[in-house]
């Protein structure tokens, strides 16, 4: 590959992993890590990736994970077994192995983050043994600072690699971690979060309906639940997302307003430009192409 088609290459992953991560959901959904590390794979062709929110201490202790997600991209091996035991692993984890303010707000490769044999030190032990030949881990702060929230990736490039590939990798992680931090800010909130704060899958389905403009009784019908069943589920979300109103729900699932109703600059500013949706069947809320702006009748319905 020449220089040239390198760097054309470079600059249509550094584009694919922008849109990826305005595209992911703008409410805390039962898959949003998964998601985002979903999205990350987009950095390189055989990696398996891992994401992680929650308060650290400076010194790298997981003092409480608020979430973890892991996914493996087309070209790796055995990918949905190996992404399992990744988050699996993350779970469990007590201790990244990483001094914080050596890393905070960019990504560096795992002898720099954790230093030699990072392979056996924290988060470098997540990875299938013998498997990563390199790994790259970038953090940056969720948040107020006085909180210690943080966002955490590790991308592993499984199998041959050489240098340039895992330089091209780090390069990216590191301008896109900012923008993925605000888009975990957005979902998750600036409070640290608890199991009352993440929709349940079927909030996640009402909300969905509800932002392609579907009454109660339509939502009901569509999901096979009773319209007073409905009408509990779009309570719990008034009370999850901070709403008042069912135009409120739908800002914030579209990502207009964040947690505290704040408008995100413009509405043709704040998302990637939305694609085409069948208004006869419910696009998750939880998938990359779901984040879709309302249709003008829908917004009518709403006011109903």
């Amino acid at each position: 590959m020449t220089t040239q088609q390198s760097r054309a290459l470079a600059y249509e992953q550094i584009v694919s992993l922008v849109e990826g991560v305005c595209a992911l959901p703008a409410v805390a959904t039962p898959t949003w890590a998964d998601q985002a590390a979903q999205t990350l794979t987009r950095a390189h062709p055989a990696s398996l990736t891992s994401v992680l929110v929650g308060q650290i201490s400076p010194q790298g202790g997981i003092e409480h994970l608020e979430t973890a997600g892991a996914a493996a991209a087309p070209g790796v091996a055995d990918g949905t077994a190996s992404a399992l035991s990744v988050r699996s692993a993350i779970e469990r984890l007590g201790e990244l192995g990483i001094d914080l303010a050596s890393i905070t707000g960019r990504a560096l490769a795992a002898d720099d983050a954790l230093g030699p044999g990072w392979a056996r030190r924290g988060l470098g032990t997540v990875w299938p043994a013998g498997s990563c030949s390199s790994l790259i881990i970038g953090s940056h702060p969720v948040g107020p600072r006085e909180l210690g929230r943080h966002l955490v990736v590790g991308i592993g490039l499984m199998g041959p690699t050489d240098a340039g590939d895992a330089d091209r990798c780090r390069g990216m992680i590191g301008a896109v971690i900012p923008l993925l931090a605000r888009r975990v800010l957005l979902a998750i909130g600036a409070k640290v979060s608890g199991p009352s704060r993440w929709l349940t899958d079927r909030e996640q389905a009402v909300l969905e309906r509800l932002a392609l403009g579907l009454s109660v009784r339509e939502i009901a019908e569509d999901i096979g639940r009773s319209p007073h069943t409905v009408h509990d589920h779009v309570k719990s979300l008034h009370r999850k997302l901070g709403a008042s109103s069912r135009g409120e729900l739908v800002a914030r699932a579209l990502g207009y307003i964040d947690d505290a109703n704040r408008v995100l600059g413009t509405l043709a500013g704040s998302m990637v430009e939305p694609k085409p949706i069948d208004t006869n069947r419910a696009t998750p809320i939880g998938s990359q192409s779901s984040m879709v702006e309302p249709k003008p009748q829908a917004a009518t319905r709403l006011e109903r």
